[in-house]
């Protein structure tokens, strides 16, 4: 028989569809993509256990609205908005809500969207209540404990929480590089050095931040094993407030184990205002000494103008009178 060229299951009787997925298992060249889309679609329903459903074959029923809890309010024009959206739906629209969405095309998901926006807003106007609170359930884990375990699926990251247990955890990978995150910075030195010593960490390709005001920058160094060719980030979180009798958020330099952080804990220090404490010559690197703010903060201002002069004596002289400027 002539098989349709659809890539729906629906559009197909269960007498296609069986010699559809016979030719695709005998001669699947001949498919077209349509057909070969309907062939991955109908084993995707089975394989989640759901109802396949041909042409010709009626709608399936709309779930039935859950009954309200005893004692709840009734809603004022005898409808509840925790009743089941798609039960008020027109008949057609019910129809197109049962199918599998993959298989929707543009207009009929626009035309579903545009008739469910209108059945809120009928209850809306309706003056509907809202639903009773749910009972309380027991709380699962937090987002941050989900990331966490999923994190210490990573080889390096299990082995800094073996070491440092809650002070180093994971955060995933971005460019097939690991990335781990430290929760308290007064132990960056320790993990830095364990990673150079211990896990081969020797090369500092980078050294970077970021500021997520209003409580906390990041500084991330990017590390290299040159023996294993791999890739580890370490986010160090950072409190943004300065600490007390400090001007400035800052970090022990790691000048002493990887000495190519010299420059670039002097660019952190210049544009984010994070001083490397220990740093033998922690001094601005682009901007003049006498310039006024972090240009990368968040909280820079930079409607005020700056002018560089020379002075008499050769330095920079900064100043926001442009005449003071060259």
């Amino acid at each position: 028989m002539a098989l349709p060229d659809a890539g729906n299951v629906e559009d197909y009787s269960e007498e296609e569809m069986k010699e559809l997925l016979a030719k695709f298992e005998t001669d699947k060249a001949s498919l077209t993509k349509n057909q070969k889309a309907a062939v991955a679609r109908y084993n995707f329903k089975k394989g989640k256990g759901e109802e396949i459903r041909y042409r010709g074959m009626a709608p399936a029923p709309a779930a039935a609205p859950a009954a309200a809890p005893t004692g709840t309010a009734p809603a004022a024009a005898g409808v509840s908005v925790s009743a089941d959206i798609v039960s008020l739906l027109p008949p057609d629209m019910q129809a197109l809500a049962a199918r599998d969405p993959a298989s929707l095309s543009k207009d009929e998901k626009i035309a579903l969207a545009r008739a469910k926006s209108q059945a809120v807003k009928a209850q809306q106007a309706a003056g509907a209540v809202a639903p009773a609170a749910a009972p309380d359930t027991p709380a699962g884990p937090s987002p941050e404990e989900l990331a966490r375990a999923k994190a210490l699926e990573f080889p390096h990251a299990a082995r800094l929480n073996e070491k440092f247990g809650e002070t180093a955890g994971a955060a995933g990978t971005s460019s097939g590089s690991s990335t781990a995150a430290i929760e308290l910075s007064a132990r960056v030195l320790d993990i830095i050095r364990y990673l150079h010593m211990e896990m081969g960490f020797d090369y500092l390709r980078n050294l970077t931040a970021a500021d997520y005001p209003p409580d906390r920058f990041e500084v991330v160094y990017h590390l290299k094993n040159m023996v294993k060719r791999q890739d580890l980030a370490l986010r160090v979180k950072l409190p943004r407030e300065a600490p007390a009798g400090a001007d400035m958020p800052n970090l022990p330099s790691v000048v002493g184990i990887h000495p190519g952080a010299d420059w670039l804990e002097r660019e952190v220090f210049d544009l984010f205002g994070i001083r490397f404490t220990g740093h033998p010559y922690m001094r601005r690197l682009m901007m003049p000494d006498g310039w006024v703010g972090h240009p990368l903060r968040k909280d820079y201002d930079s409607s005020k103008e700056q002018f560089v002069g020379l002075g008499a004596d050769g330095n920079d002289i900064v100043s926001f009178d442009k005449e003071a400027g060259w």
